[in-house]
């Protein structure tokens, strides 16, 4: 049987990265949470563009970069991360990194369980309405991540472990970056009016895509018209609206057919085309190919 989509979690990076990485001077791994003290993340990245296939991560992530960069298509757009800047995945972001430049090392951490947050007070970037950011920060920014991922490295090594303090310590850091992007949102202004737009509408792009195909539905849920929405996205990425719809559902079929053992008509029903005819045609016409030849690697 093929490989199906992997999640990217606490299982999958035991698996790469083996015992001798685990526990080592840079990297904590707990079935609760990981802690990156400046890891060499080399290895673990290059084994994700090895493998191809689109990950999916279903916790919290934070990192620094501290040399190197990552080139990664998240949640659908090609991203490059580079020192100096930061990278924040939230429960639901899809991931595939593409190709890695330099020695790579990272700073920052995963929380696999709840974030123990008081009731009425959790980061907005904790809440659901954030799926993923990257940005550049001050050193003054940086060299506080640094500090602070520091002493949560050595609070989660302390024998026996205070896990109530890592848990806020974890909770510390991601309201530092809660209020970096929360700053850099309030620092563009008007002028991210259009960038928001754009930002929802690849959001929920990559949640509907499977059964929603057209560009009303996206533009209702956006409380836009069609037209608008369709410029506002022209803009700002370059590529029309229905472009992206496509690129989504392309994306989909092509996991489907290459890591699943699921019949085109199986693949067709769960995308919501009307019948394998039509969905045939709708990919051979984005591709170039047929979903059997797709599937066999031609």
């Amino acid at each position: 049987m093929k490989k199906r989509p992997e999640k990217f979690n606490y299982q999958m990076i035991r698996s790469v990265l083996g015992e001798s990485k685990l526990d080592d001077e840079c990297l904590l791994l707990t079935p609760d949470f990981a802690v990156i003290n400046y890891f060499g993340a080399q290895t673990l990245f290059e084994q994700m563009v090895e493998r191809g296939v689109p990950l999916l991560i279903d916790d919290y992530r934070m990192g620094l970069v501290t040399s190197g960069e990552v080139h990664v298509c998240i949640n659908l757009i090609d991203r490059v991360v580079k020192p100096g800047m930061i990278a924040f995945f939230a429960p639901g972001t899809i991931v595939q990194p593409q190709r890695v430049v330099g020695e790579l090392r990272v700073a920052g951490m995963a929380w696999f369980a709840d974030i123990p947050f008081a009731a009425g007070h959790v980061p907005s970037i904790a809440r659901g309405e954030v799926r993923d950011f990257q940005l550049a920060v001050s050193e003054d920014a940086a060299g506080a991540i640094g500090s602070q991922v520091q002493a949560l490295w050595r609070l989660a090594r302390m024998e026996p472990v205070c896990s109530e303090a890592v848990a806020s310590g974890c909770a510390s850091l991601m309201w530092i970056y809660d209020q970096l992007y929360r700053s850099s949102t309030q620092q563009a202004g008007r002028a991210s009016h259009s960038s928001a737009i754009f930002d929802r509408f690849i959001a929920l792009v990559n949640e509907h895509c499977r059964s929603e195909h057209r560009l009303a539905f996206y533009a209702d849920r956006l409380c836009l018209t069609e037209r608008h929405l369709g410029s506002v996205v022209s803009q700002v990425s370059g590529k029309t609206a229905k472009q992206w719809i496509d690129s989504a559902i392309v994306t989909h079929i092509k996991v489907a057919l290459r890591h699943t053992d699921k019949t085109v008509q199986q693949i067709s029903d769960e995308m919501h085309f009307p019948n394998a005819s039509f969905f045939s045609k709708y990919f051979r016409r984005l591709t170039g190919v047929a979903p059997g030849d797709y599937r066999k690697g031609m």
